[in-house]
């Protein structure tokens, strides 16, 4: 399976979409932390996980200094924003409802 950075571009563009049309401006964030499971762990089914915490205030911080020097730092940041759009999703369409 594989996915071109074209698509991707396309996919950001609707996720944009999306959220501009559901007049989407900003999320409040009730909890700090939550678990995050490695990338190295995350595909590996021979053992169970570790899963660590991860902290959503330290996330938005290096997100915002990206934002700040118009520059994604590390690819480490695509996990910082995944963690992000996984709290709006949540919130747009929680999974215990």
């Amino acid at each position: 399976m594989r996915i071109s950075r074209k698509e991707i571009e396309v996919l950001f563009e609707l996720v944009l979409k999306k959220l501009t049309f559901d007049k989407f401006e900003e999320i409040h964030f009730i909890k700090d932390e939550y678990w995050i499971i490695t990338t190295d762990e995350w595909q590996n089914f021979d053992h169970a996980p570790k899963p660590g915490v991860a902290s959503l205030v330290e996330d938005v911080s290096y997100l915002k200094q990206s934002i700040e020097n118009h520059e994604i730092h590390s690819y480490s940041d695509l996990d910082r924003l995944a963690s992000v759009l996984r709290v709006i999703s949540e919130n747009q369409a929680p999974t215990n409802q």
